[in-house]
């Protein structure tokens, strides 16, 4: 039997263009702006979440996003899960169903905390990295999905 979405967690890591110089403008993915206008029409419930680490020309870019699509932006990184998790759940309300973290595989190390939050897990593979045949995430509970494109 599935499981219904309730919400949608974008990771910056989707977002953000990975080849921008950290001293210039940051940059979109060529897709992003298409990704989050359908998310905005479908009316599910979205965020976009970001690491601490993120330069504040980033975390402002991403914020004036989630402004203009109408999302919630959240603070999410290792050490802040369970109150990311809480303020993810207030911020959607009671809509049932579980939350679809949509992430990077840049973002390996922080999967293991993931795990334990019951949220189904869509990881995408990079550009130019290799198949996924080889890859294996043990650590993630029995929820979460392996996505590579």
């Amino acid at each position: 039997m599935g499981v219904a979405v309730g919400g949608v967690i974008l990771d910056e890591s989707l977002l953000l263009a990975s080849n921008s110089p950290q001293h210039e403008n940051p940059s979109l993915q060529p897709v992003a702006d298409s990704l989050l206008r359908k998310l905005r029409h479908s009316k599910i419930p979205t965020g976009i979440s970001c690491d601490v680490g993120l330069s504040d020309d980033k975390v402002s870019l991403l914020k004036r996003l989630a402004t203009l699509y109408s999302f919630d932006c959240f603070i999410l990184n290792e050490s802040s899960v369970d109150d990311a998790k809480n303020e993810i759940m207030l911020a959607r309300g009671d809509t049932g169903g579980s939350i679809l973290y949509v992430v990077s595989d840049k973002k390996k190390e922080f999967f293991p905390k993931l795990s334990n939050c019951g949220w189904l897990i869509v990881v995408l593979r990079s550009l130019g990295q290799e198949s996924a045949a080889g890859v294996h995430f043990p650590l993630l509970c029995s929820y979460c999905i392996g996505c590579y494109f």
